[in-house]
């Protein structure tokens, strides 16, 4: 051939810039002619040509091209640069090879194919020589490299900036497979012990360009690069081009490797896997001489055994075989798999050594072993978690797929497969709402009597026609239609994915999804329902029905943590990546501006969410603390840009052990950083002593004894603080999630304001909400007079300044010990009016011993008492 060889290089994703670099170097060291088509612009590794911007310039490449090479994802049949047809350029006479970066499960996973049919296909394949070369036993064996020699790869001069570096592309933990992780959350905890313990700075990056990646790897001592896999990565190998002791866990297959493309037996990386790294990284940092010399020694290596230039004989080779005789293009005789031995110590014992560190890890993390408890105890799986995928063992319909790029549904159905796989026989009813025809249908329809309930009706960006190859049973449906089709308790398990965040934001339809939820599952029946949630910039967002049923089933609190997630390291959510490519086409927000969707993941059992009468006498309470929950989400996240007013806080108790732990922990789980909370215990003799005394570590003071009463307690736990904001909350009584945050955003948000109150609420004994006041009340001394004292103003939900306090006398009137709080409101009411805020702050718990019940007509004697001592000042014109 006169001419050069041509060969064109066609990706559908970076690889980590290793097509691009193969290209040039293919160029370079050996005169072909080699391009890469890229379908889209990525970014980070730069490109050459990229078809969606000048796709006749790759037509023609591929027209003209003697070889065709395929990277990962691509086949004969695939589609991603129609028109261009690789099939019909392999007729018309080019040479098609394909290469493998990643594992056969994550390739097919991706494609859509079982990995049976990956690895039956005729086409001939090479396989990069790390570890997933062990899972393509019939491709050819080729090495990955880097340019060794160019600017960027060059030691740097100077001393390093930082100890440590390590970058990533995914997001999720060492163990969830083999391949697809750098043990990312796992390093950057050992990372950040590390620091804490010995001050080690560290670098970690993910998302960089290639080119800032490498300047800022320049700048470490050490490079860690994959201490989990049993193998190496390119940045491992840009680390010893860098001239820096690399960490790596290799395995023995992963060394057999190296040595045979290296032509030695020596290994270049620092050879410790994660459990061990530790005292490794210190002993580098503690002497800086040995690192500098085993980060020569890694490139002398590199640069004798392993260049740029020696690397593309075996990629020259492979396109030698494939022209002459397609047949020849091979597995290495010398890596051949086919023998019993070297199959169990290439994939068996890594794999079981593999699968024994797996176990290790998710019993030193305290994942919950199957099956799995609901309710609360479901608490460790409440949201998203990149360790999370370390306890999943997915089926084939669910074979694990890039995290980098995957939607946030997988992580939902290999957690929804996971459960309930976990929980329930084989041939248990289960009822999916929602899902179209998704893999979690198919995978739970190979196990269990499935059923889908689905309108078909695209909401949420679902399926809107009848498929043909529907798993299981379909029933073309909506949840609150309560289809004659699905019997009641006809059930084991009911779930949904990305489904009910969907439902309109009325107070009426979820009443009825609600009902129709309790009657599907059968008596300890399952129900399983993740839905999707964003932490946006302004705070976070979910939709009402999520914390309207938190609230049926009493669980209202757990959404206060919501906007802390985002401080989890273990938080897994989805990619800017993953939503530029499968969620951006829709939304048209950049990911930025739209936030990171994560999945919030509630479980219960049937007899938590009973079905109700028609009354449903939970129902207006739940819909309300679903409102106020949603509206409160965003505080934290506001509040914490704002310098958060102190708040003082007293709670005054005499024999009131039974409910006084809960009120405490109402307080005290609000987790406001500016509270200052007393508890006056007037010497009872139940038990509260050792109750506040537990609780100690995070009062201001406390204090039991013998005292003046109920009201001098609370003046006295006022006393002593310059605190600006002030409360008291009885020992029987508790306050709502976030009432505190709620209480400094009414006063930051209007400065002048001096007092607030809330909607009124109410609990029962068990501390359930069972009441809140449906008309929102603006009150007035008029209202007083005229003699509605509906609800009154409840103490529980009211705050006020300090300077009101100290104005109208920082104190109780004695003449009114047990309408002392109405009395000092009509104090207040000389000096201003109140604000009545539409939040729930706190509740009165009705358990049929509290004082104004058992002595409620002295209470209101009181009352009528203290409104004919202030009239003259309100009604100065009127006979007194």
């Amino acid at each position: 051939m006169s001419r050069p060889l041509r060969v064109v290089h066609f990706s559908t994703t970076p690889l980590a810039g290793m097509p691009l670099r193969l290209v040039a170097a293919l160029a370079r060291h050996a005169g072909l002619d080699a391009r890469l088509v890229d379908t889209t612009r990525f970014g980070l590794f730069g490109q050459d040509v990229v078809f969606d911007e000048t796709p006749k310039l790759a037509l023609a490449l591929a027209e003209t091209a003697d070889v065709i090479h395929l990277h990962n994802y691509l086949a004969l049949d695939s589609k991603a640069f129609a028109p261009l047809d690789f099939a019909a350029l392999a007729r018309r006479g080019a040479a098609v090879v394909r290469q493998f970066h990643s594992t056969p499960a994550l390739v097919a996973g991706t494609m859509g194919i079982p990995v049976s049919e990956l690895l039956a296909d005729p086409l001939p394949a090479l396989v990069i020589a790390q570890y997933p070369e062990r899972l393509y036993p019939r491709a050819w064996v080729v090495p990955n490299f880097v340019p060794e020699d160019e600017p960027g790869y060059l030691p740097a001069d100077g001393p390093p900036a930082v100890d440590v570096f390590f970058s990533h592309t995914k997001t999720v933990g060492a163990f969830e497979d083999r391949w697809n992780t750098k043990a990312a959350p796992e390093t950057a905890a050992l990372l950040g012990q590390l620091g804490r313990a010995r001050g080690v700075t560290c670098d970690i990056v993910t998302g960089l360009p290639l080119a800032e990646a490498l300047a800022r790897k320049s700048r470490a001592r050490i490079v860690i690069d994959d201490l989990a896999s049993g193998s190496y990565h390119l940045t491992g190998l840009e680390g010893l081009a860098l001239a820096k002791p690399v960490l790596a866990f290799l395995d023995g297959r992963c060394l057999e490797l190296l040595a045979a493309f290296a032509g030695t037996p020596r290994c270049p990386f620092v050879n410790v896997r994660l459990e061990d790294a530790g005292p490794v990284l210190r002993a580098l940092l503690d002497d800086p001489e040995a690192a500098d010399a085993v980060g020569l020694a890694g490139r002398d290596w590199l640069t004798s055994h392993f260049s740029a230039k020696t690397r593309v004989a075996y990629y020259l080779e492979a396109y030698e075989r494939l022209l002459r005789d397609p047949a020849s293009l091979r597995r290495q005789p010398a890596l051949a798999l086919d023998r019993a031995a070297a199959r169990f110590f290439a994939v068996a014992l890594p794999e079981a050594i593999h699968a024994a560190r797996r176990e290790t890890h998710l019993a030193a993390t305290g994942h919950p072993s199957p099956p799995f408890a609901t309710g609360r105890d479901f608490r460790p799986w409440r949201y998203s978690q990149k360790s999370h995928f370390a306890a999943m063992d997915p089926p084939p319909e669910l074979a694990f797929r890039d995290a980098g790029l995957a939607d946030l549904k997988h992580y939902q159905h290999l957690l929804a497969w996971h459960v309930l796989s976990s929980s329930l026989p084989a041939g248990a009813r289960v009822l999916e709402i929602g899902g179209g025809v998704s893999p979690l249908g198919r995978a739970l329809a190979g196990r269990f009597a499935y059923t889908n309930l689905d309108p078909l009706a695209g909401t949420g960006n679902g399926p809107t026609g009848l498929p043909a190859n529907h798993p299981g049973r379909l029933v073309r449906a909506a949840l609150g239609d309560f289809s004659s089709q699905l019997p009641d308790a006809g059930f084991d398990a009911v779930v949904s994915v990305s489904a009910l965040e969907h439902v309109p934001e009325d107070p009426e339809v979820w009443r009825a999804l609600a009902a129709d939820l309790a009657r599907l599952a059968r008596p300890g029946g399952l129900h399983l329902h993740l839905l999707d949630v964003v932490a946006k910039p302004d705070g976070p967002w979910t939709c009402g029905f999520l914390p309207y049923l938190l609230a049926r089933l009493g669980r209202q609190d757990e959404l206060t943590p919501f906007a802390a997630i985002a401080a989890d390291p273990d938080w897994h959510h989805l990619s800017r990546a993953a939503y530029e490519r499968n969620w951006l086409p829709v939304t048209g927000i950049p990911f930025a501006a739209f936030g990171r969707a994560f999945s919030w993941n509630l479980s219960f059992t049937a007899e938590e969410l009973t079905p109700e009468p028609d009354a449903v006498p939970g129902h207006a309470p739940a819909a309300a603390m679903a409102r106020d929950a949603v509206a409160a989400l965003a505080l934290p996240e506001i509040l914490r840009r704002t310098p958060l007013p102190a708040i003082r806080l007293a709670t005054p108790s005499l024999n009131q052990a039974p409910f006084l732990a809960a009120a405490l922990d109402s307080v005290l789980s609000q987790n406001y950083p500016a509270l200052s909370y007393v508890v006056l215990d007037g010497g009872s003799t139940d038990g509260s002593a050792a109750i506040i005394r537990r609780a100690a570590p995070h009062l201001a003071a406390w204090r039991s004894r013998p005292d003046a009463g109920h009201y001098p307690a609370v003046a006295e736990g006022l006393a002593g603080s310059d605190a600006a904001i002030c409360g008291w909350l009885n020992a029987d009584d508790l306050l709502h999630p976030q009432a505190l945050l709620k209480v400094a955003d009414a006063f930051l948000s209007a400065p002048a304001v001096r007092w607030i109150t809330g909607r009124p609420t109410a609990f029962d004994a068990a501390g359930c909400v069972t009441w809140v006041r449906p008309d929102l009340p603006a009150w007035s001394p008029e209202v007083f007079y005229d003699g509605d004292f509906r609800a009154f103003i409840q103490q529980e939900s009211t705050f006020f300044s300090r300077e009101l306090w100290q104005a109208a006398g920082a104190g109780f009137d004695p003449d009114f010990p047990l309408a002392g709080d109405f009395d000092l409101w009509l104090r207040f009411f000389k000096l201003t009016r109140l604000t009545t805020v539409d939040r729930l702050i706190g509740g009165y718990r009705r358990h049929g011993s509290n004082r104004a019940v058992v002595l409620h007509e002295q209470y209101m004697a009181e009352v009528t008492h203290s409104l004919c001592r202030h009239r003259p000042h309100f009604f100065p014109a009127k006979e007194v």
